[in-house]
């Protein structure tokens, strides 16, 4: 690893089969990271939607607002990632 340190970055690019931006080139890629952050940000909605109904089971009616207002945002950003509107 000492070695790999003292390199040049031309020198370094030779060892590293893929790079940050022969990744971002390719469109497979790019669609790949795009669902992967997609269902990432799904999960986080699924939770918002349950503590929307704990807010509700207590009688924060506030809090459940905020909550199923936060999941429709999440879910309109998905939407805009999975059809690439987002960067």
């Amino acid at each position: 690893m000492e070695h790999f340190n003292k390199l040049t970055p031309a020198e370094a690019n030779k060892y590293i089969l893929a790079t940050p931006e022969a990744l971002a080139a390719s469109p497979e890629v790019r669609a790949l990271i795009r669902e992967a952050e997609a269902r990432g940000m799904e999960r986080a909605a699924e939770r918002l939607d349950l503590a929307e109904h704990d807010a509700e089971e207590r009688d924060w009616r506030s809090g459940a607002n905020a909550f199923a207002t936060l999941a429709r945002v999440i879910r309109a950003e998905v939407a805009a990632i999975r059809k690439g509107e987002t960067p």
